[in-house]
């Protein structure tokens, strides 16, 4: 039946801690920010307790982060140009979504761009669905939607570099 009050303090062996990512509200550990898993697992804070008839007890403790899914954040593609006048069907490049989270699966879709349907994609693929002339039109774009294993997902701009050669 004790009352306790607490309060978050500085260790005292020194021991750097996350004190200041947190608030004590009475009997209630809040947080002031939100975390992330992926850099930073584990927290450490110090607390004290103290009892009404001033006795304390100071504790480090140990919070862990949850792991959730996170969104991709972007899309990198393995080769940005294409030769001209090389047949439809052509491959461009492999694409590699970026995402916090390394192991989750990913698909890709056209949704965008002037040059969507000029541009395959199959699977992880891009290719060429048109014959492309520097001369015309040296720099294509289109925008592909990276979706994670939980359907989350982002929509990134790629250009394509069109590559001159030597016409008859």
């Amino acid at each position: 039946g004790e009352k306790h009050t607490f309060k978050l303090i500085e260790d005292p062996s020194g021991e750097p801690n996350d004190n200041a990512k947190f608030s004590l509200s009475g009997i209630r550990l809040r947080t002031n920010e939100p975390f992330d898993f992926e850099s930073q697992p584990t927290l450490t804070i110090y607390v004290d307790a103290k009892d009404r008839g001033k006795l304390t007890y100071a504790q480090r403790v140990t919070v862990n982060v949850l792991d959730a899914n996170d969104a991709p954040t972007g899309l990198t593609i393995d080769n940005d140009s294409i030769v001209e006048n090389q047949p439809t069907k052509t491959v461009i490049g492999k694409l590699s979504a970026v995402d916090p989270d390394a192991t989750d699966r990913h698909t890709y879709k056209i949704v965008g761009g002037k040059d969507m349907k000029r541009l395959l994609l199959r699977g992880d693929t891009l290719s060429t669905n048109d014959i492309f002339d520097y001369e015309t039109e040296p720099l294509l774009e289109v925008v592909v939607r990276v979706t994670d294993s939980k359907k989350l997902y982002a929509d990134v701009t790629l250009n394509i570099n069109v590559t001159d050669v030597n016409d008859p």
